[in-house]
């Protein structure tokens, strides 16, 4: 009987001790908290200054942001639900509270970030992110910063208003890069190494690329100067930066650089004709992805003058663009003959008085045609046709038929294109021209100039992770001052991203086993978000005994886990032990 009543004590302590339990959806938010006072984040925003009444820094606060963007991203005015959910002292430290991240007390802090100047500051933390992460590996002796810019459409009016000044963010139609022209929108400007960016911006929805790349070039070299003094850093972008006003920036700032000379340089084509006449100088490249199925290149190199100064051109030859080119040859022809037969119909239904008339249409004609893939054939015919009657009003009956006069029409003939002009067509479309400043191909090989352009996937892919849904959703803030700062505040989540998965796929370089991923999916080089799928489910338990907290994780346990936290240097811990006081 006594052993009875035990067991029935010791359920209903164990009842009353699992009652007192607070259970917490962790997944993994202590990653991203332990990331960021790696960095030192929290203390380098607040060295900035704020009002010391406060019961949270602002750079709490914006740490709060971080963690729910790449945690959970949400409306401002639901990030307090989310924190209901985590255990805030394992994040924060003691004494933190949910309803301290309200959509005002965050609004305010973006409104702070607003006003210290944030578009200064990243550079600063991208330095300090690139610096702790250590030695970068390099392609040759260069190492390829790559830069590019993005749209991202808003909602809303976002009218200007009074106290809006020169240097506020303008939400702005302009070439929308999400195909959403009837969008207000900003634009993001990043520059990554190895995927790690060092250098971003938030620019005015209608700032063209050419004058981006302008502005950043100075910019950036102070921005590498600080980040990676001891490499030689080669700025790598897309043809946007090509224009007199930014090679002649180039070439003051001593910066580098690698580029796509744009077809709308006549240089552009003549380069690619004196490459196809030599079909004997095509460098072979080969394959460079990683998929053995991926294009195979070859190239030939030029020194020719631009805008005064000599460059080497690279001529680069695809294969899967010229098997792309050829099977869209049958529509382009088709769409062309269409056009030109609709222009043939109706410059031949003009009559003219006289022959000299028709020749100057029928040269107007060919030479608006002229550049076309089909040919024209012209001829002028002569026609006799009634003369219009001077009189008004019906004639009479007996009035004699108006005399006869001679005119003069167009018959023209569109010929299709011969093959010269598929070849020529194939020659210009299949391929492409790189420039670089460099012109000693002994320190920096064709093939290496090559290489590093083929990186820019590198930025594009960081810009495919910052606009997915999950990560930015759409941007629902009132003032153009807070979406601005609120866009910085996701440019920290993308340098806290890429750090993350550069560490990852870093040591898995030197690892024996593949990475399992959700789904039993492996993985030697796998995303950051593909990572982050691992730790979605976590979960952890605290209940209080004697005055002390105890905690623990009660989800089941995954080898997988050990190992990422491994990778980034703790473990299971972090889960279960206070932060530092915030």
């Amino acid at each position: 009987m006594s052993n009875e009543k035990e067991t029935v004590l010791l359920d209903k302590g164990i009842s009353n001790l699992f009652n007192q339990m607070s259970h917490y959806l962790m997944g993994s938010t202590p990653i991203w908290a332990r990331m960021i006072e790696r960095f030192g984040w929290v203390e380098k925003l607040d060295s900035w200054g704020y009002d010391e009444r406060v019961k949270l820094t602002p750079g709490v606060r914006i740490k709060a942001l971080l963690i729910n963007i790449l945690t959970d991203r949400r409306s401002l005015y639901r990030i307090k639900e989310f924190y209901e959910q985590r255990d805030l002292e394992v994040l924060f430290g003691p004494g933190v509270s949910a309803e301290d991240f309200n959509d005002d007390a965050l609004g305010r802090a973006l409104d702070w970030l607003s006003e210290i100047g944030i578009d200064t500051l990243y550079p600063q933390l991208a330095a300090a992110v690139l610096r702790e992460i250590g030695d970068l590996p390099l392609a040759g002796d260069w190492l390829g910063v790559h830069a590019d810019t993005t749209s991202v459409s808003v909602t809303g009016q976002y009218e200007p208003s009074e106290e809006d000044d020169e240097d506020t963010l303008r939400l702005a139609r302009g070439y929308s890069k999400d195909k959403r022209p009837d969008l207000k929108q900003f634009l993001f400007g990043l520059a990554t190494i190895k995927g790690l960016p060092v250098h971003g911006t938030v620019e005015d929805g209608n700032l063209a690329d050419p004058k981006w790349n302008g502005q950043l070039i100075p910019k950036l070299r102070e921005a590498l100067a600080e980040a990676v003094p001891q490499h030689k850093p080669i700025y790598i972008a897309d043809a946007a930066a090509v224009n007199e006003d930014n090679l002649r920036a180039f070439d003051e700032q001593r910066v580098s650089f690698i580029s796509r000379l744009p077809s709308t340089y006549k240089l552009c084509e003549y380069v690619k004709e004196a490459a196809w006449h030599k079909p004997d100088a095509w460098q072979d490249i080969g394959v460079l992805a990683e998929d053995a199925d991926g294009s195979s290149y070859r190239l030939q190199a030029f020194r020719r003058e631009l805008h005064g100064r000599t460059y080497r051109f690279l001529v680069v030859h695809s294969t899967s663009l010229e098997a792309l080119k050829r099977r869209k040859w049958d529509d382009v022809v088709a769409r062309e003959y269409a056009k030109w037969s609709k222009d043939a119909q109706r410059a031949g239904r003009t009559a003219f008085a006289c022959r000299k008339d028709a020749e100057r249409a029928a040269e107007a004609f060919e030479k608006a045609h002229r550049s076309g893939l089909h040919t024209v054939q012209t001829a002028i015919a002569e026609e006799s046709q009634a003369a219009k009657r001077t009189g008004r009003g019906r004639p009479p009956k007996e009035a004699p038929a108006p005399p006869s006069q001679t005119v003069y029409r167009l018959h023209l003939t569109i010929v299709a294109p011969s093959a010269e002009a598929q070849a020529h067509f194939l020659h210009q479309e299949a391929s492409f021209v790189l420039l670089t400043d460099i012109r000693d191909d002994q320190r920096l090989p064709d093939a290496q100039v090559l290489r590093l352009y083929k990186e820019q996937h590198e930025v594009e892919g960081r810009f495919r992770f910052l606009k997915s849904p999950y990560f930015v959703g759409p941007v629902y803030l009132h003032t153009p001052r807070r979406v601005e700062a609120f866009a910085y505040v996701m440019l920290l989540a993308l340098l806290l991203y890429s750090a993350f998965e550069h560490v990852i796929r870093t040591k898995m370089k030197h690892e024996q086993e593949p990475l399992i991923l959700p789904g039993d999916r492996k993985s030697w080089k796998p995303t950051g978000s593909s990572v982050m799928d691992l730790f979605e489910a976590v979960l952890t338990s605290a209940v209080e005994i004697g005055g002390q907290v105890h905690r623990g994780i009660s989800s089941r346990p995954n080898p997988q886990l050990a190992r990422v936290l491994g990778f980034l240097g703790w473990d299971a811990g972090i889960y279960t032990e206070s932060a530092s006081k915030a």
